[in-house]
């Protein structure tokens, strides 16, 4: 969205008036710059439809998205981010983020569970590779009995440190019993901090 602001009013024509036009080009730069700090990216999956991901029995297991689907849109990301999603390492890259802003993400899957009160845990990690590397737990839930389930988490964060910006993120499940993972997508909300 373009500012409507119009710089050229009120007409020139004393230093008062020069004064609020200053003060209006001043406020259409800045509105100028905050559209272009909000921005969004969906990642569209379409090979786990074909061969869904099975977890290793109580082990972590990251998720992969190929970002090849239909629904797949990234012409929306703030001024200067090309990406958050890497569908070659299967990772979350905030490198193009300022640090101090905020990511909120909802992470679309479905889930096929086989045994009665399985529990399954959805993890992102964070900061992989550096020192100050965690896991931040988005998601436990227990499915009483076997079945198709939807697996939709919706969660928020910010870039806290260099570490969580610049090294890469995963999004892990894992589940008490045999299970299959489809991934339908990840949809990103980012708002790049704009140090004030």
């Amino acid at each position: 969205m373009t500012s409507a602001i119009d710089t050229s009013k009120p007409v020139a024509g004393s230093p008062t008036t020069q004064s609020v036009r200053d003060n209006f080009t001043a406020a259409r730069s800045e509105i100028i710059q905050l559209q272009g700090a909000i921005g969004w990216a969906d990642y569209n999956d379409t090979l786990t439809a074909v061969t869904p991901i099975s977890p290793t029995i109580n082990v972590f297991t990251k998720m992969t998205n190929n970002g090849l689907g239909a629904f797949t849109n990234t012409s929306q990301l703030p001024t200067g981010v090309t990406s958050l999603w890497n569908s070659v390492t299967n990772q979350i890259d905030l490198s193009q983020m300022a640090i101090y802003s905020m990511v909120n993400a909802r992470y679309d899957l479905q889930i096929t569970t086989t045994a009665a009160n399985q529990e399954v845990f959805l993890s992102v990690f964070l900061a992989i590779g550096s020192p100050s590397a965690y896991e931040s737990p988005r998601l436990y839930t227990q499915y009483k009995t076997a079945g198709t389930y939807p697996l939709t988490v919706w969660s928020g964060s910010y870039i806290g440190s260099a570490d969580v910006k610049d090294y890469p993120a995963e999004i892990r499940v894992k589940s008490s019993a045999a299970c299959t993972i489809r991934v339908n997508g990840w949809y990103f909300q980012a708002f790049n901090h704009i140090p004030h």
